[in-house]
């Protein structure tokens, strides 16, 4: 994969932990059990690499914050 293809993927990813949390958030039993915010994380690290995926997971919780 070309760097530039994956630093798109894991924006991609990135975003998908920031909306998917509000999408499974509206169904209560999902919602109170599962953080899905961490599932974005996981996926970028297996699709796009360990340091990738780090980077991600690095960012999005304090991104999540700042912005909620």
């Amino acid at each position: 994969m070309t760097k530039t293809k994956t630093m798109v993927l894991s924006a991609v990813f990135l975003a998908l932990g920031i909306v998917l949390p509000f999408l499974t958030g509206q169904i209560k039993e999902i919602g109170d059990s599962l953080l899905p915010m961490h599932l974005a994380v996981m996926i970028c690290g297996f699709v796009c690499g360990w340091k990738y995926g780090l980077i991600v997971g690095i960012i999005l919780p304090v991104l999540r914050s700042i912005c909620f």
